[in-house]
């Protein structure tokens, strides 16, 4: 399983984007994005600068992290996708849910 690195360099990738512009866009550093990407960071990385890079990379921010389901209401693929994370991801996983069921609420 990629990491959050990986599916933000592929993602930038495909819109031929510099880390200068997505790091613009996404308002952080240039050098953090490329610690991010490189694996270096995983789980420092702030939810705020998550939505930001989803957005300007045009994902949601599930995507972004690695997890997605087949249906909003199908549970038992989300649990099995979160049970497959590695363990920085699991953790950004449960800093995310609170912020994504509030937004859902809205």
């Amino acid at each position: 399983m990629k990491h959050i690195g990986a599916r933000i360099k592929a993602l930038r990738k495909s819109k031929w984007w510099s880390l200068e512009k997505l790091a613009d866009k996404a308002g952080t550093s240039k050098s953090y994005l490329w610690e991010i990407e490189k694996g270096r960071i995983n789980d420092g990385i702030r939810v705020g600068l998550l939505r930001r890079l989803s957005n300007a990379l045009g994902t949601s921010t599930e995507h972004l992290i690695g997890v997605e389901t087949q249906a909003a209401g199908d549970d038992k693929a989300f649990i099995n996708a979160y049970m497959k994370l590695p363990d920085h991801e699991k953790w950004i996983m449960r800093k995310l849910l609170p912020v994504i069921a509030r937004t859902a609420r809205k």
